[in-house]
């Protein structure tokens, strides 16, 4: 059942599946985040469809966030490096997904790495930068200041970004880290 607002509207996060993307494994692996449905990514894992390194890193990212008792920490491990990840094991882990229930982990947000949004994307752009003028010797209430004004972002919003006391920007960041450690 796709979580709803306060309000009682469904949440965009919910819809990033289908309504943001063109591409058939991210609504495969929306299915399993909006309704628990193993289905369609099974479905795609016997296809020929490419598998490639974004959709293995969202793949890596679903069994990593439904890792309730650690059972997926070689799987997440082996997706995320450059491992071969051929028929066999596209074959393996569709009988595995089809025999076990994935369960999400326990007070851990649900933030998939397909629905980072675009303010997330600026903030991280934005916590780069700081980072990028830091890394040159500028002091880093200047550097907060210069990207602040440079992005139009409020200074204060982006100093807690740069202190990642902000909990979606720190996942943001972490799934950024993620992926470059996957190129």
């Amino acid at each position: 059942m796709p979580r709803k607002s306060k309000l009682g509207e469904p949440n965009a996060f919910w819809k990033y599946g289908n309504k943001f993307y063109n591409d058939p494994w991210i609504d495969a692996i929306a299915a399993i985040d909006n309704d628990g449905g193993n289905v369609p990514l099974i479905e795609m894992l016997l296809s020929d469809a490419t598998l490639d390194g974004v959709n293995r890193h969202h793949l890596a990212d679903l069994l990593n966030r439904r890792n309730h008792n650690g059972d997926n920490a070689a799987l997440v491990a082996m997706l995320l490096s450059d491992a071969q990840f051929g028929n066999t094991e596209r074959r393996d882990l569709a009988d595995l997904l089809n025999s076990k229930k994935l369960v999400p982990n326990v007070g851990q947000p649900p933030t998939p790495t397909y629905a980072e949004s675009w303010a997330e994307a600026i903030i991280a752009d934005a916590v780069a930068g700081v980072g990028r003028l830091v890394k040159q010797n500028k002091p880093k209430k200047r550097a907060i200041a210069e990207i602040s004004e440079l992005l139009s972002i409020d200074e204060g919003m982006l100093g807690r970004a740069v202190r990642r006391s902000t909990g979606s920007v720190r996942r943001a960041a972490e799934r950024k880290e993620m992926a470059r450690k996957k190129k």
